[in-house]
């Protein structure tokens, strides 16, 4: 006895003969990105100590140490990829701009006068987290424009960068005395990388 039976498609997915049934998986790549290049500060403020009528750089004080070019105000760069540059940049806008001098200089201020000594900014790769300027004076890098560009490139690793200011107490603004009063003149950097020039 032969049995003869019809079944819609329909009635086939409703008795279970089409299988597996089609299910939506959802899954997730993520993409996580780290830090390529950082900057750091290793040291945040350095001083220059003014105690006569000499030219100095960051000298403990001008008449006896007239230069140290390891009293410097420092930042770390780690980086995974070739960097151009780091910038240090000064304030433009208000007390920052120094009438009397070039946009190579910058202004520090006095924090109990308010009085402005004006100071020029020098800066350098260093000689290691603690170090001093690589080659001395004669590796610094001036600015204009209100910035310093301390140019590499600098590869894949750990770098240094110091700035510090030269200066004497002569180096006042119109209306003020002659003759920087006694004060702590502050000048504020702000360092930046520059991945290409």
């Amino acid at each position: 006895m032969k049995l003869k039976f019809g079944l819609s498609v329909a009635a086939l997915a409703t008795a279970g003969l089409a299988a597996p049934a089609m299910a939506a998986e959802t899954v997730n790549v993520n993409v996580q990105v780290e830090e390529i290049a950082v900057l750091s500060t290793t040291q945040a403020s350095a001083t220059m100590i003014i105690d006569d009528n000499q030219d100095g750089f960051m000298g403990n004080p001008t008449s006896v140490a007239k230069d140290n070019f390891g009293n410097v105000a420092a930042v770390q760069l780690e980086t995974n990829f070739s960097v151009d540059a780091v910038r240090f940049d000064w304030d433009t806008s208000g007390t920052g701009v120094v009438p009397e001098y070039d946009d190579a200089w910058a202004a520090a201020i006095g924090s109990g006068t308010g009085n402005i000594l004006a100071v020029l900014p020098q800066a350098s790769i260093l000689d290691g987290e603690n170090g001093s300027f690589v080659g001395g004076g004669g590796s610094a890098v001036f600015g204009s424009n209100t910035q310093i560009d301390v140019t590499g490139p600098f590869g894949n690793g750990t770098h240094y960068f110091g700035i510090g200011v030269s200066t004497n107490w002569g180096n006042t603004m119109p209306g003020q005395p002659e003759f920087a009063v006694p004060d702590t003149y502050e000048a504020e950097f702000e360092a930046t990388i520059v991945p290409t020039l």
